[in-house]
């Protein structure tokens, strides 16, 4: 009797905010977007989340590898430690983490917090804003860095970002949904294994990240990339090195040396994020994800 074949295998990093995973139908949503992986791949997941959000329930949480939750006072302790590798940059200093804007000033809340007359001290505003600015990719880093112990033993062939808060866009309708979801499938088979569209390529310069088609170009900051889904190529030197076993201080060190100033805003951060760390960026993934949360970003009324 012949033996099935074994589907290779990938590793499926989820992180962010967890928010209110365990309302509603969140997990099931998250499950149905991990479902489209694992047609064609063994998935092991991987996760990591902030402490002042509650863990997934048991019927996510028993499916992961490895999971940890941590306070995000870890990303304050790591920026002003003196021996931090950041605050030694000859260039950067660590309040180049949190600058503040002009239109601040003629907000009543922030003037209160200036004045002493608000119940938030400048500090803890300071904290939140940083917070909010590189949470997500502080998140995502630990996450992809929780593969490292199996990364070699259980040759993945991709490593990839996923949100706790995500699910399929199904907005076009089913019949259309359904269709892209095959592309997507398609493309990322084909991009891993060097088929079709991708078969000429160089390996040795070949891309090793890719990214969903909604990209927004400026000519005044680095491009825009939806960041639900990236793919990493597992055996590529510069994803070990730069992604799955550096340091997150790290990358972040990396992404100062790139913008030579202070951190751009939350979203466009992920941009600098992939090109500091070494990535060659394809942005052809059918854009197949969006939020079902709601939940209110303090950050965003500060334009962070």
């Amino acid at each position: 009797m012949n033996q099935p074949l074994q589907k290779p295998k990938i590793a499926l990093c989820i992180s962010g905010q967890t928010r209110d995973i365990n309302e509603g139908y969140g997990i099931q949503k998250l499950l149905e977007v991990i479902s489209i992986f694992e047609d064609d791949w063994d998935v092991d997941l991987y996760g990591h989340t902030w402490s002042d959000h509650e863990d997934p329930s048991p019927m996510l949480l028993n499916r992961l590898t490895s999971y940890t939750s941590e306070d995000q006072s870890v990303i304050w302790d790591a920026i002003t430690s003196p021996n931090n590798i950041v605050s030694n940059f000859d260039t950067q200093h660590w309040d180049q983490w949190f600058q503040t804007k002009q239109e601040w000033w003629d907000d009543p809340e922030y003037r209160a917090i200036l004045d002493g007359t608000s119940d938030t001290s400048y500090i803890d505003f300071a904290k939140e804003r940083i917070y909010g600015a590189v949470g997500q990719c502080w998140s995502a880093h630990r996450s992809f860095n929780l593969v490292k112990d199996n990364i070699t033993s259980n040759k993945y062939q991709a490593v990839v970002r996923l949100r706790w808060d995500m699910n399929i866009n199904w907005s076009q309708g089913r019949p259309q949904t359904e269709a892209r979801i095959e592309i997507f499938k398609q493309q990322l088979y084909d991009w891993i294994h060097y088929k079709n569209d991708f078969a000429d390529q160089d390996k040795e310069h070949y891309s090793n990240c890719l990214v969903a088609n909604h990209m927004i170009v400026r000519d005044f900051n680095a491009p825009f990339f939806n960041d639900f889904c990236f793919v990493f190529r597992a055996n590529d030197s510069d994803v070990i090195k730069h992604i799955v076993f550096s340091d997150v201080m790290q990358a972040f060190k990396n992404i100062f040396e790139k913008t030579q100033g202070g951190l751009p805003s939350a979203h466009t951060l992920w941009a600098h994020y992939l090109i500091s760390q070494k990535l060659r960026i394809t942005p052809i993934l059918p854009d197949l994800f969006n939020s079902y949360g709601t939940a209110y970003k303090s950050n965003k009324k500060w334009r962070m």
